[in-house]
């Protein structure tokens, strides 16, 4: 009966949400005949990925209208993409497309095969070490038998040239650092170090350690280009006699091709005094004794002496005295 209260029916549609009538129902009844059509909006759904750490997928929504939907391809760093699943188990088979006319939210997990990388090792002038390894991303590089380079010690493998960039590989063959590197094939290249030796200084006998002399050490490839001069009272340096490998020579620096353990003995020349007046012109040697007998040149008397090696003489000649000190050799 027209004016009497009227109340909109409720309705349902799968998979619609309901959204009013056209026209809209009014509070009352009309006093003439009209139909009132439901309005309908196709229900959303949504869609969730769970990207494990990958990129490129965003949560959305669908309908029972919408088109059919393909799947995104997302990406991760170190691996590849094996697909789409609706189970974090990965059962079944993967799943590229929901189909038009589908319905209900759905939850998908991607599925990541980890990423396999051949890395060459570059020896740098060494040899005898691994040439090549393969490695998962993320993972400890595998160990290493490292290579051997004459008169060098091996400090690693770097992802640069001449020890710059990052280590991987420690000198003992271990990893530095898990692989993160993406590229089909990477190189890494070994690092040397030049050996380094001690150098130990020795009186002339060679068995007495030099009073005042530190012991230090040379590079190869850099070696010491000047030696010390030592000092000793009543003696005069008169060079280095170095002995390695066998070898004995005398040398005022250490070469740059030097290698091993190094000994080196200072060799000297005595001190001698003599009165200026008398033997303003004499000259002499040292040997196993002082000879006087031809260091006079202008008077007619000859004068000999011999001496220990471990003290100083006195002497007296027509009337001058002088004094000697000499190292025993």
């Amino acid at each position: 009966e027209a004016g009497t209260p009227l109340k909109a029916p409720t309705v349902t549609k799968d998979h619609y949400d309901h959204t009013g009538w056209n026209p809209e129902v009014p509070a009352v009844m009309p006093g003439e005949d009209v139909t009132y059509t439901a309005q309908w909006t196709a229900h959303p759904y949504t869609i969730k990925y769970h990207l494990d750490g990958g990129t490129g997928a965003s949560n959305t929504t669908y309908t029972i209208e919408s088109e059919e939907i393909t799947l995104p391809t997302p990406t991760k760093t170190g691996f590849t993409f094996a697909g789409w699943y609706d189970s974090s188990e990965f059962n079944g088979e993967a799943i590229t497309t929901i189909a038009s006319g589908s319905t209900g939210n759905k939850v998908f997990w991607a599925k990541w095969n980890i990423g396999t990388y051949a890395v060459t090792l570059d020896m740098e002038g060494g040899n005898g070490g691994t040439a090549s390894v393969n490695v998962a991303y993320g993972a400890a590089m595998p160990t290493i038998t490292i290579p051997t380079k004459n008169d060098y010690l091996f400090d690693g493998y770097y992802d640069g040239d001449n020890g710059t960039g990052h280590k991987y590989y420690n000198a003992d063959g271990t990893s530095a650092k898990n692989w993160d590197k993406t590229s089909a094939t990477t190189t890494l290249y070994a690092q040397w170090t030049p050996s380094t030796f001690d150098v130990k200084y020795f009186d002339t006998n060679r068995t007495t350690p030099l009073e005042g002399m530190v012991n230090t050490t040379y590079t190869f490839g850099v070696g010491i280009p000047n030696l010390p001069t030592p000092t000793k009272p009543g003696q005069t340096f008169i060079g280095w006699i170095a002995f390695w490998d066998g070898d004995e020579r005398e040398v005022t620096q250490i070469e740059q091709t030097a290698w091993g353990v190094l000994q080196l003995a200072a060799q000297w020349e005595v001190n001698c005094t003599m009165p200026t007046t008398t033997f303003a012109n004499t000259r002499y040697t040292i040997g196993g004794a002082l000879d006087l007998s031809t260091l006079i040149s202008n008077n007619n008397s000859k004068g000999e002496i011999t001496y220990a090696v471990t003290g100083g003489v006195a002497a007296t000649i027509n009337g001058s005295s002088f004094t000697c000190d000499r190292i025993g050799v």
